[in-house]
């Protein structure tokens, strides 16, 4: 492996050796394809060890120069691991395919949080763990969250994917 990532290397910088590392990150990424990418970009010396296994961690189709570029630091691909997790446990085989697909797509870091926020909707909640009475029932979908979210100027909105993963579940209180 030592032999195939130097050659990577050089050619990640015969431009010269004063590319950043988002840069030279993005030059690698052209020059590698299937799971042990990163392991062959942990020759550069310019990644920590921990964006390393999160690349690792990465399905090899989701390695490309472009979406390598979004995640080049380890607060960014934290982010990005927990996001694109989530959907695989939320999304059947066929819809999560398609997601990635997506994903693919996006053209900057932010706009990933959008293409989750556009996946996560698609996730079916999962059964209420009370079924509630006649004045407190359960929001069983994300209209419903969303709509409770305008209404009271709130931030439920972000707990939807703690809904979808089972964790939480919210109920409205009906007025008398």
């Amino acid at each position: 492996m030592v032999r195939p990532s130097a050659r990577v290397v050089k050619r990640a910088r015969k431009d010269g050796t004063k590319a950043s590392r988002t840069e030279l990150l993005r030059s690698c990424a052209k020059h590698l394809a299937g799971p042990f990418s990163a392991k062959v970009l942990n020759h550069a010396g310019f990644i920590s060890p921990y964006l390393l296994d999160g690349l690792n961690a990465l399905d090899p189709s989701l390695h490309n120069a472009r979406l390598l570029g979004f995640v080049n630091t380890s607060q960014s691909l934290r982010t990005f691991l927990y996001l694109n997790r989530t959907l695989e446990r939320i999304l059947p085989d066929v819809r999560f395919s398609d997601a990635r697909r997506a994903l693919l797509q996006v053209r900057s870091y932010s706009a990933i949080g959008d293409w989750f926020d556009r996946w996560l909707k698609e996730a079916a909640f999962p059964s209420p763990p009370w079924n509630g009475t006649s004045r407190l029932a359960p929001m069983t979908t994300c209209e419903q969250l969303d709509k409770a979210t305008a209404r009271f100027e709130n931030c439920l909105r972000t707990q939807i994917a703690k809904v979808v993963l089972g964790t939480h579940y919210f109920y409205e209180l009906a007025r008398p």
